[in-house]
């Protein structure tokens, strides 16, 4: 079967949560969900949301659903004629999935919050105060479709987000990862639910206080200034120093000063979102260098002409090797 594209799956997963879906593409979707965690992620918000809604919704017309739906999306004729399109959106009116290109936004009408997960790449989103978010890839945030009470909460489920936010005294933001609060009142600043759990906040202007949220101590962050909470250690580590270089998925600018090709790799494999696996025998080589905007296929040329390396691409893993005559 191929169809290994984005739009694809979110179909299927309407197909498969609404029961239409034939016993081959229920397979399929069993083993898109296997292949990683986060991919059985998606399936499992997808189908809270779609479970909500149903419950709250009874039964529905499904001309009705596409009208408002439609109206929504502020669809294009030429999409509305769409039969594909249509079919993909009558599955998924009760359950509110939406397609946008390769990410997807989740709208739950009825509790007035929007889900967004960003995948292979990442998304831009203003919030209804003004704020804008980046998500990175693999990334999910909620927020309300309306900001009330005192405080403008966004809650950052898993990955990684940099927001720039609207300044109001009265309205503190705050940012809700698993672990920890980040609660500002208006910066530009990033937070990181890494994989192994910790939470990084780096912070590019303003003030922002983070702590644990089983703890009521918390450490104040200004400028260039960052800090990690270790959820195993129930440990905050604060620093005076910033690597503006884990902010390249977003500024599309490295820096690198005599720095070891093992930070380099890493750096390169986090930004891009690919596996670099480097011969030990190169990983102490320094380098010095600056790219903007570049592919990662570039860099990795660059490299290889400084040090006269072979990079190599096998099965979506770049293999960094010695220069061989042979």
């Amino acid at each position: 079967m191929q169809h290994e594209n984005e739009e694809y799956i979110w179909g299927l997963i309407a197909r498969v949560l609404s029961g239409e879906a034939t016993d081959d593409e229920e397979q399929f979707l069993m083993g898109w969900r296997q292949q990683s965690p986060a991919n059985e992620q998606v399936f499992r918000s997808c189908e809270r949301i779609w479970m909500a809604a149903d419950k709250r919704m009874g039964g529905f017309d499904a001309d009705k659903a596409w009208q408002q739906t439609s109206r929504r999306l502020h669809l294009p004729d030429k999409d509305l004629q769409s039969g594909r399109l249509r079919k993909i959106v009558y599955a998924v009116a009760a359950g509110v999935l939406v397609v946008l290109a390769t990410t997807f936004f989740v709208h739950t009408f009825f509790n007035s919050t929007t889900t967004v997960i960003a995948m292979e790449t990442s998304k831009q989103v203003v919030l209804p105060d003004g704020t804008s978010v980046e998500v990175n890839r693999h990334s999910q945030i909620e927020y309300p479709r309306r900001f009330s009470g005192k405080i403008r909460e966004v809650k950052l489920l898993r990955g990684e987000a940099f927001f720039n936010v609207t300044h109001n005294v009265s309205r503190p933001f705050v940012v809700i990862t698993p672990v920890a609060r980040v609660r500002v009142l208006g910066t530009r600043f990033n937070v990181w639910v890494r994989s192994d759990g910790d939470v990084q906040v780096m912070v590019e202007s303003g003030k922002v206080s983070f702590q644990s949220i089983n703890s009521t101590h918390e450490i104040l962050l200004v400028r260039n200034e960052s800090a990690i909470f270790s959820s195993r250690r129930n440990q905050m580590i604060k620093s005076d120093m910033v690597d503006w270089n884990l902010l390249a998925w977003k500024t599309h600018r490295l820096v690198f000063r005599d720095a070891e090709l093992a930070y380099v790799y890493d750096i390169l494999s986090r930004t891009y979102g690919k596996n670099i696996k480097p011969d030990n025998a190169v990983l102490g080589y320094r380098l010095t260098a600056t790219f903007d905007n570049l592919s990662l296929e570039d860099v990795l040329k660059i490299i290889d002409k400084t040090f006269m390396l072979q990079t190599q691409s096998r099965n979506d893993t770049f293999v960094v090797k010695r220069y061989s005559a042979e």
